[in-house]
């Protein structure tokens, strides 16, 4: 008798699929244990229904009969999101029921006839996994450019201080964190309080700071490696939606490895987004434990019948608060000076944090909710940051440099997307470019030699790492010009340079 292969086709079709599609933004290994759980699960009712039917046709296309109708809910209700038709489950999902049981009479009421629909279903599943297959294995051999690093060097005649005279050094990320201006003016919120308790403590908070792009994995890529991006108009190009080089530098990235080339030990404190999630150069990684707080997992459980037990991936409370409270901590785990990186995804969406830390009331709908609910998340931030600023300035030994930086401002109000580029122009809005652009920026530079008076107004996240190795490390590395570059989300390496349009409407 014919076998019925197809349903173990089926079941990781949908999962090569996603891994295939948004291969330049996650590991494979994130992939693994779906493809696992999956199969073993499909295997498992195969073989069960194969023994109670006594019909292993039918017990086939009984299984990819339910494996199609799982995977293919969340794209139906993606579909019709975007074309904004009734994406309701209370609707869909007794249609999807409808159609199972309309599905199962058929295979039962045609069993002895299942050898030519198997023979398809067979040759569809496998050339599924195969389109899939083929491209993962393109993508993998495909040639890329090479990623440009600083020449990084001691000063000429210059000595490094031994180990045990560097300072730790703390860069603190917080994702989405807007400048003063742009809480006050597009926020109706005076963050005067927070900004005083850092210059109180010895921070210096440029007024004029701005990102230098305005995607998270473009802005860290930069600032990490201490050089813009632009190359990557040339190779993958403008119009590709490749991220994997950027995020390769944001694993291997410059500062670390300089540092650790220095003896610095590198730790980790990563978020629930994959190109944080975990970073294998590190020394000792903090990550988001939590298992379906992947980003890959819950992308997948959105595409199918599962779709409204799905979470926002970003992160889990248990992670933010873990890193709050791990961050002081880790200096005292090594006898090395450490660097260490955190990505604090709050004020960033999902809003899962009131302004006390509680879980908030649910949100309403609009704008005004959205604005409200992100500034409750910058207050719960400023508080957090308080106690380890606090916790890391304790004590009489010596003191850490601590950069606390936002990646890019906000973009709730008066919309996230929409306000974005002008129609037909493509130019950005002057919201857009206010709000994306003014970041917190904040250095405490602990030498009692004038380091701070070496910072300037305008200094930007692409020149934080040049300015702190010169000072700390008597490397010889130039300033580079302070730019800002716009790209849209679907075209992330079509650059453009907004900086004198940024300086304008300020």
């Amino acid at each position: 008798m014919q076998f019925a292969f197809h349903p173990f086709l089926f079941s990781i079709a949908p999962i090569l699929f996603l891994y295939a599609f948004n291969i330049d933004q996650v590991r494979f290994s994130d992939a693994i244990l779906p493809l696992v759980v999956s199969l073993a699960v499909t295997t498992v009712l195969f073989f069960a229904l194969s023994a109670i039917l006594k019909n292993r046709r039918e017990a086939g296309m009984l299984v990819s009969l339910g494996l199609v109708l799982f995977y293919s809910y969340g794209h139906l209700m993606n579909v019709l999101h975007e074309i904004d038709i009734l994406d309701k489950t209370a609707v869909w999902l007794p249609v999807y029921a409808v159609l199972f049981a309309a599905g199962v009479y058929l295979i039962v009421r045609y069993r002895e006839r299942l050898s030519t629909p198997t023979a398809a279903l067979n040759v569809v599943a496998a050339a599924l996994v195969v389109m899939s297959l083929f491209n993962i294995i393109q993508h993998e051999f495909r040639s890329r450019p090479d990623i440009p690093r600083p020449r990084v060097g001691l000063k000429e005649g210059a000595e490094l201080p031994k180990p045990s005279e560097l300072p730790d050094i703390y860069y603190i990320v917080v994702d989405s964190y807007g400048a003063e201006s742009t809480l006050e003016d597009f926020y109706g919120y005076d963050n005067g309080d927070f900004l005083r308790f850092l210059e109180d403590r010895g921070f210096y908070i440029p007024k004029d700071s701005r990102s230098n792009y305005f995607e998270t994995f473009l802005s860290l890529s930069s600032s990490l490696n201490m050089e813009y991006l632009n190359f990557l108009e040339k190779d993958p190009g403008r119009e590709s939606t490749d991220r994997s080089i950027p995020y390769e530098m944001l694993q291997d990235n410059e500062a670390s490895r300089f540092l650790k080339s220095k003896g610095y030990k590198f730790v980790f404190f990563g978020s629930g987004w994959s190109a944080t999630f975990y970073n294998p150069k590190a020394d000792l990684n903090f990550t988001e434990n939590h298992l379906f707080g992947k980003e890959f997992w819950n992308t997948l459980i959105r595409t199918t019948v599962l779709r409204p037990f799905a979470t926002n991936w970003l992160f889990t409370r248990e992670g933010v608060l873990t890193t709050f409270e791990q961050m002081p901590q880790v200096a005292g785990r090594f006898e090395d000076p450490c660097f260490v990186f955190a990505h604090i995804i709050p004020p960033h969406h999902p809003f899962r944090f009131d302004a006390e830390g509680n879980k908030p009331v649910a949100l309403g709908g609009g704008v005004a909710a959205k604005k409200k609910a992100y500034i409750d998340q910058v207050r719960f931030v400023n508080g957090r940051l308080e106690e380890v600023v606090s916790r890391l300035l304790s004590g009489e030994g010596k003191k850490p440099v601590i950069i606390i930086q936002g990646d890019h401002g906000p973009i709730y109000a008066p919309n996230r997307r929409s306000d974005e580029e002008t129609p037909g122009d493509g130019k950005p809005l002057k919201t857009f470019l206010r709000q994306r652009s003014g970041i917190l920026n904040a250095y405490y530079l602990p030498t009692g030699d004038g380091a701070t008076a070496k910072l300037y107004e305008g200094i930007s996240p692409v020149n934080t790492f040049r300015e702190v190795l010169n000072l700390y490390l008597m490397t010889d590395l130039a300033r580079l010009p302070d730019r800002c570059y716009h790209s849209t989300y679907g075209q992330p390496y079509n650059f453009k340079d907004v900086t004198d349009e940024v300086k304008a409407v300020d």
